[in-house]
């Protein structure tokens, strides 16, 4: 008989104590989540200089008709294809250099700037007006040691990307928030678990009849949400150039924030 309501005594606990867990979680969790940066995470093997291709902005100058450009947020992507823009009316992409809305076929394929330097100096004729452009950019070298951890901001949403930035915990069990789909914003609707450590989240868009279920590892702390899963190296991810063998342990985060509003 002791030994039964001992047995009692102990699942009763058990359950409590399960109960608090869960109080505890949805008071850290309750309320809106902001979409903050995306990043991938290693940790080198080796001594090795990356060239950070995907660096934002090179530095240099950038020059036009005489003229420094002071809007110069360039930008380089390599996928589908090698792009890299200038500004809103400056832009290059394979043997192509895009300006005012209007492309010019010119000798200058971007493959020469995988070394991390971008200098041309192209002249073209638009609308009848003689335009010069003279580039010298230098993308951003990191030196890594051996055992450092390293961050590596993702600019291309690729990796594992959660297209969620509005995230909203209604309930123990409820979620709700505003997510892409494609280029459409979308109210979600959806439900939340924990299950062996792993949050689990399976929602719904107004646009879309198809449910989406996501699972991943979580970091919670009163103002940062961290949702992160290990991924398979891939030479197509921004880290690309990097060989595979000078890393291990990546991991891909996805971050909100209690105030963050940063539409990446």
């Amino acid at each position: 008989m002791k030994k039964h309501l001992l047995s009692l005594l102990f699942l009763a606990l058990i359950s409590l104590t399960g109960c608090e867990k869960e109080t505890t979680l949805m008071n850290s969790l309750k309320g809106e989540w902001y979409r903050g940066d995306s990043y991938f995470k290693f940790t080198a093997l080796k001594d090795f200089t990356y060239i950070d291709l995907h660096s934002t902005p090179w530095r240099g100058t950038v020059v036009v008709n005489g003229q420094t450009l002071i809007n110069c947020d360039n930008r380089y992507s390599s996928y589908p294809t090698r792009r890299f823009s200038l500004n809103r009316e400056i832009g290059f992409e394979a043997k192509w250099l895009y300006y005012k809305n209007k492309s010019y076929e010119i000798n200058f394929p971007l493959g020469q700037i995988d070394n991390g330097e971008f200098k041309c100096d192209i002249s073209i004729v638009h609308e009848g007006i003689p335009v010069n452009i003279t580039v010298d950019l230098v993308a951003s070298k990191i030196e890594l040691k051996r055992g450092e951890t390293f961050k590596l901001k993702d600019y291309r949403y690729s990796g594992d990307y959660l297209w969620i930035y509005i995230l909203n915990f209604d309930s123990p069990k409820k979620i709700s928030g505003d997510a892409l789909l494609g280029d459409m914003a979308n109210k979600l609707d959806g439900i939340w678990s924990i299950n062996s450590g792993r949050m689990s989240l399976k929602y719904n868009m107004e646009l879309s009849d198809d449910f989406i279920m996501r699972e991943f590892n979580y970091i919670i702390d009163k103002k940062e949400l961290l949702l992160f899963n290990p991924i398979a190296y891939s030479k197509y991810h921004i880290y690309g150039s990097i060989p595979e063998e000078n890393i291990t342990g990546l991991y891909y985060y996805n971050t909100f924030g209690r105030d963050l509003r940063v539409g990446n």
